[in-house]
């Protein structure tokens, strides 16, 4: 069965997309691989973000959907942006409106300590691909909600540590974030919201000016977070259980503009890249 999930492009002006992601329903026999955090459906941004003398600002964000089955195997769709690609307002949320760009399918498995190994081996038309990894801690906020990061998502304000080896993947992603839970989506809503003057709090780790750096965010009520800091940032629901909207997962791709022309220029340097959250504060990061 498929259900559409509603995806909120924060972009001037404000469009709201519609991703098919299917809904895999965990089931009643015994699972031969537990759900992250018993989760099957989540959002997910991820990037590859790098300080500049690294990677020449050649950062990439990833935002979209994994769908985890019992039997071991996960599926992503996505929308993928590169800072190199110089994409404007209007080219993001054409291409969030349209279909996803992307996607893999893989298998899952876990470590001793509980961390979340995902290995992508085919891609979206299920063609075999070389294998891309990806390292995920866990955790459970409370029993309707769970949130996956990689480990230097979180953290004080200030300078990421991206220095190699590189613990999150085996290729250019550094950074990730995501929440998960078992509610099919309506396709009309994004779930239950809370009454306007809810505080949003969450992490945007961030590229500019030839570094990475973490960033305490927050805003109040859904109307004023979809005009944060007026960039583009393109934003996913985060929904629990019951069908309850508690916030979003998200990336920025905020080009420098040419200040005649108003055309993203190649002021890599004084362009915003971002992976994000903004949760409301009955989210924790929860335990291992």
């Amino acid at each position: 069965m498929k259900r559409l999930l509603i995806a909120l492009v924060v972009a001037i002006p404000f469009i709201v997309a519609i991703l098919a992601v299917p809904v895999v329903r965990p089931g009643a026999a015994d699972p031969k691989v537990a759900l992250p955090g018993g989760k099957a459906n989540w959002v997910v941004a991820v990037g590859g973000l790098q300080t500049a003398a690294i990677n020449r600002y050649s950062n990439w964000v990833r935002l979209g959907s994994y769908v985890f089955a019992t039997d071991g195997t996960v599926k992503a769709t996505w929308w993928s942006w590169s800072m190199r690609d110089r994409p404007g307002p209007a080219q993001v949320a054409a291409a969030f409106q349209a279909a996803p760009s992307g996607g893999f399918t893989g298998d899952y498995e876990y470590d001793a300590n509980g961390e979340l190994t995902v290995n992508w081996t085919r891609d979206a038309a299920g063609a075999p691909r070389a294998t891309l990894t990806e390292h995920w801690d866990v955790f459970e906020p409370d029993g309707k909600l769970a949130r996956v990061s990689s480990r230097t998502f979180d953290g004080p304000a200030g300078p990421v540590p991206l220095a190699a080896p590189n613990t999150f993947s085996n290729y250019s992603a550094t950074v990730g974030i995501g929440y998960g839970s078992n509610a099919p989506i309506d396709p009309k809503s994004v779930g239950a919201r809370p009454a306007d003057g809810t505080q949003y709090t969450g992490t945007f780790v961030t590229a500019l000016g030839g570094s990475v750096s973490r960033l305490p965010v927050g805003c109040q009520d859904v109307a004023a977070c979809g005009r944060t800091l007026d960039h583009v940032q393109s934003m996913l629901p985060v929904v629990d259980d019951d069908g309850r909207f508690h916030g979003w997962v998200g990336v920025e791709t905020t080009s420098h503009l040419d200040p005649q022309t108003q055309q993203p220029d190649q002021g890599y340097s004084r362009a915003v890249w971002a992976v994000l959250d903004l949760v409301a504060p009955d989210v924790g990061k929860g335990s291992r």
